[in-house]
């Protein structure tokens, strides 16, 4: 017999997909058939593998429920826990990665973590063999590296088209049967390179290889996220030359510090001006992202961080101005990685808005585009933990800082918000992938 139902089940459904409670959603699935089935979708579409009991304990459940394992979306699989490392058969437990890897025929977002004391020769060859089937997967869409050494260069071969390549701390190893000349098989929308802070991140200058091959799968993207202080500049202008024609969107990111010895943003960005890389020569840029993630101890040090922010901000602005009149949206981040010794970022609105120079990039920005033609999202991205407090900030931010860019306000072309700011890697950002250990 159907069970009664008062509600059709797209309603249902609806009301299910706005419960982020993992112990909420296990409750209705096991309260009622009609509840069961999106219930599960929720419950397991994130899931994360960061030591052996876990990865024992998903091989189990989806050995005995195929279905659960089409649920999901996103997989992080993380050898970074010291629960890998201190566990006396270690490499053995790698047994069960390959069958559930294989498993995941709906996966869209891939994430994976190796410990700096681990690397790519440290995994067993059925994982390697099976990681490599993965990255092939038609269904992925996103690919997270993070803290790899010496990964094989043939993964740029790999027949896979790709939203989104994201290299954290990679580093490339030429192999026998890698062929520099070679056509990639792998093609991606949008690049993310985030270098390594300790050595060489490509020593075997992999990646300019393959940014100088006739139709270079570097020549298609679209979209490329990079730092310029920490990257390797060779590499970096391998890549824009390659990219030329195709980028519609580039993001740079810098990082400021109190008492840190660092080259000013404007200083770095002028190298991307002469002779090799003209920002203006990029016929179909037309967004800009600026990222600033900004560390500081005490309000005084924020205040100064700014105002050097802000200086380095106009010089880019002016330096790069054929450039900044051709682009359609200008994005300015600035984000709040860490106040030491509290955890309270409800004053930040306040400090920012007290400096002067919010007017003078405002006056830069119009008359650079004086006929209206530029949107401007200016994004503060902070570590807050509850959807009150972003909603509390988020209102002073806008209040604050809508006064000190009164033309962009005025031809309804700024953007002010407020986003939650992850810390650490991506392993960081999950909010349901732990709940089938509760199911």
């Amino acid at each position: 017999m159907d069970e009664p139902r008062a509600l059709p089940q797209e309603i249902l459904d609806r009301v299910l997909d706005n419960i982020l409670s993992t112990s909420s959603l296990i409750n209705c699935a096991l309260a009622s058939r009609s509840l069961l089935f999106r219930s599960q979708l929720h419950l397991f579409s994130q899931i994360t593998i960061d030591h052996p009991g876990r990865c024992q304990q998903l091989y189990i459940i989806f050995t005995e429920n195929h279905r659960l394992s089409a649920y999901i979306r996103k997989l992080t699989l993380s050898f970074r826990s010291h629960r890998w490392l201190d566990h006396l058969n270690c490499l053995t437990m790698q047994a069960t990665v390959p069958p559930i890897l294989d498993m995941l025929t709906s996966l869209r977002s891939f994430v994976f973590i190796l410990d700096m004391h681990l690397e790519w020769q440290d995994l067993n060859q059925q994982v390697s063999d099976a990681l490599f089937r993965l990255f092939a997967r038609p269904s992925l869409l996103s690919i997270h590296l993070a803290g790899i050494y010496w990964l094989p260069a043939t993964f740029f071969d790999v027949s896979g088209t790709l939203d989104r390549l994201t290299l954290d701390d990679v580093i490339f190893q030429p192999t026998s049967d890698f062929d520099p000349d070679f056509q990639a098989g792998l093609s991606f929308k949008c690049l993310e390179i985030i270098p390594c802070s300790d050595m060489a991140w490509d020593p075997y200058d992999v990646l300019t290889s393959i940014a100088t091959r006739p139709s270079s799968c570097l020549s298609l993207i679209t979209d490329f996220r990079i730092s310029p202080f920490e990257c390797d500049f060779e590499v970096m202008l391998a890549i824009f030359k390659a990219a030329m024609r195709s980028l519609t969107t580039i993001q740079l990111n810098h990082r400021y510090e109190p008492n840190f010895d660092q080259t000013h943003f404007e200083v770095i960005i002028r190298k991307l001006g002469v002779p090799q890389v003209n920002l203006a020569e990029f016929s179909n840029l037309r967004s800009l992202s600026l990222v600033f993630s900004v560390t500081y101890r005490s309000s005084d040090d924020l205040q100064d961080i700014i105002s050097s922010l802000c200086r380095d901000l106009l010089n880019f602005l002016t330096t790069n101005a054929d450039a900044v009149k051709c682009i359609e949206n200008l994005t300015i981040v600035l984000e709040h990685a860490l106040f030491i010794g509290t955890t309270d970022y409800s004053n930040v609105p306040v400090l920012l808005s007290e400096t002067r120079l919010w007017r003078h990039l405002d006056e830069v920005v119009c008359i650079l585009h004086p006929f209206s033609k530029i949107l401007v999202n200016f994004v503060l991205s902070v570590p807050i933990s509850t959807h009150r407090q972003l909603d509390d900030i988020r209102k002073v931010w806008r209040d604050l800082m809508r006064p000190q860019f009164p033309i962009l306000e005025e031809r309804g072309a700024l953007t002010l918000e407020v986003e939650r700011l992850f810390l650490g890697l991506p392993e960081d950002e999950r909010k349901q992938d732990e709940r089938f250990l509760d199911w």
